[in-house]
Parts: structure tokens; sequence; C-alpha cells
């Protein structure tokens, strides 16, 4: 990560009352922050409580997200925010200890371990731009492109099984065939010996045949 985890999710600390409730990225004060979400402001901290200066969103899934300890607040409540839209400034506000951007995550009101977000967050923290043209993923969403993955490669593996057993009855029958024609072309010709009527055209005939069954086969299965 270019940024240190500095604090995660749930850990006992002495600067704090309880267990850590979102975790903590080490980035210098005024680092750019964005939201993560398309959501709406619900509220802004005004710096007087433990989080400092702060904002919180509901986004569109229904949970919340919390900035905290900012130096500067670009947003109001009631604002209406979009994937990578500028929210202010990290700082070093309220119960800090050093310059970081601590964020949490509310689902159904209870927090719950925003880790799987890291990434994301960070992947849009800092004076960068943002395409919002291209998808971005979480832990959680590049997973199940890993499982789409995986599922086309299990479908292209399984016509290539195909593929190979056509081959192998392909290559069967044509021995099949060679051996009858040998065979059978023996017999007839042995019998033609004798001057059995027709055994000469049956011995051209399963000839032709062979010949005829190596094109076809051949020709559907490379």
């Amino acid at each position: 990560m270019k940024f240190k985890l500095s604090s995660a999710y749930g850990v006992l600390e002495e600067v704090r009352e309880g267990p850590h409730t979102g975790i903590d990225l080490s980035v210098q004060e005024g680092t750019i922050l964005r939201s993560i979400v398309d959501g709406e402001v619900t509220n802004v901290f005004d710096g007087s409580g433990n989080i400092g200066e702060g904002v919180k969103i509901l986004g569109e899934d229904k949970r919340e997200y919390i900035y905290g300890h900012m130096s500067d607040v670009d947003v109001k409540v009631g604002d209406k925010v979009n994937f990578g839209d500028v929210l202010g400034e990290s700082g070093n506000t309220g119960n800090s200890t050093a310059p970081h951007l601590h964020f949490g995550v509310k689902e159904n009101g209870e927090f719950v371990d925003p880790s799987i977000l890291a990434p994301k967050l960070e992947s849009i923290t800092g004076d960068i731009g943002i395409d919002k043209t291209v998808p971005w993923y979480d832990v959680e969403g590049r997973a199940e492109l890993a499982i789409e993955s995986a599922k086309e490669n299990m479908k292209e593996e399984f016509k290539e099984m195909i593929f190979e057993f056509l081959k192998a009855v392909r290559d069967l029958v044509i021995d099949l065939a060679d051996a009858f024609v040998l065979l059978g072309g023996g017999v007839f010709i042995i019998l033609g010996a004798w001057k059995l009527k027709k055994a000469n055209r049956w011995v051209s005939i399963l000839f032709v045949s062979r010949i005829l069954i190596k094109a076809l086969l051949g020709g559907y299965i490379g």
C-alpha cells in the first residue's frame, strides 16, 4: 500500500476507550480525500469530538462511511456526492497523535471491519486524477472477477477436453476402418482369385469407403 496502515480495526490502544471502530491510514496533513461511494453527506463533524473534523456519508448501498481527523471539509450536510468527489483534506484534529485518516464503516447501525476497502480507499486518496468511466473494484469485486475468470477458464478447458475426445474417437474410427478394409479387402482378393463374381468390385468399394471416411472425419475434426 502507498499509505501505511497505522492502526487496524478492533485493536485496543491506550489512546482509545475501547476497540478501534475503523482503520487508520498514515497520510500527510492536507492530503486530498475523496468519496469512496455514491451517496449523501449526512453529518459534518465540527472538530469538538474524538474524531475531530470529518464527514459521514450514507451510501446508496445503505452503509455509512466515516472520515475523521480532517483539517478541511469541502462538503455540507445534504450534499450529494459521487465516487471520487473531493470531500476535503486530511489532518490531525480531534483525539489524534499524528496526521492520519480515520476511516470507518457502519452497517445496520453497527461498525464493521472496513479493511477490505483499504486498497480502494488508498487508490482514490491524494492529489490524483480519477477517471470515473473506469470501474473500480474493492477486494470483494476482484474476488467476483476472479470467480468469473475461473468459470471462463473451466469452460475453455471443457471445450478442449471435448475436442480431444472427438479427435480420439475419430482416430479410433479411422483405425477400425483401416482394419476392416485391409481384412475385408484381403478376403475379397482371395475370393476373387477363386473366380468369385464381383469380388474385385467389393475390394474397390472398401478402399473407396476408407478414403471417404478419412476425408470426412479429417474435415470435421482438425
